[in-house]
């Protein structure tokens, strides 16, 4: 499964802020939410991108929203585990949630206007290989 995309938006944001992109993160928050999986805005993550969390009983996966402008991609979001290395070890996984988080997203940049362009890439974001569908393995 693709866990960075890149996307057009046209929901009003600060440009000049340092990182830009506050209020696209509440919007995707607030958007995630309405679908039942509560999401929230952290905090700036590294003084470049926004940091969004699923709240739930169990560890939901997180993401960064980041502006990148760059061509056809304006905002990369990437979706990261919540089980890190030594929890890899042990065996245990979040892909399940990571499915259903990513899954929740693609509905949600597909099915609102105020996004466009959407392309999910396994790889780095700049990479050619780009899907529109995050499930799409590489090279289908």
């Amino acid at each position: 499964m693709r866990r960075n995309v890149t996307f057009r938006s046209t929901v009003p944001v600060d440009l000049d802020q340092h990182p830009p992109g506050e209020e696209l993160a509440e919007y995707i928050a607030e958007k995630m939410t309405a679908t039942g999986l509560k999401a929230r805005i952290v905090d700036v993550y590294a003084n470049s991108a926004w940091w969004i969390k699923l709240e739930a009983e169990q560890r939901m996966p997180w993401a960064l929203l980041g502006y990148i402008n760059d061509g056809p991609a304006e905002w990369l979001l990437q979706i990261y585990s919540s089980v890190g290395w030594f929890g890899w070890l042990l065996g245990r996984s979040d892909e399940s949630e990571r499915r259903l988080f990513t899954g929740r997203l693609q509905a949600l940049l597909v099915g609102d206007p105020h996004f466009r362009d959407v392309r999910w890439h396994s790889g780095v974001w700049s990479d050619s290989g780009w899907s529109s569908n995050p499930a799409e393995q590489d090279g289908v």
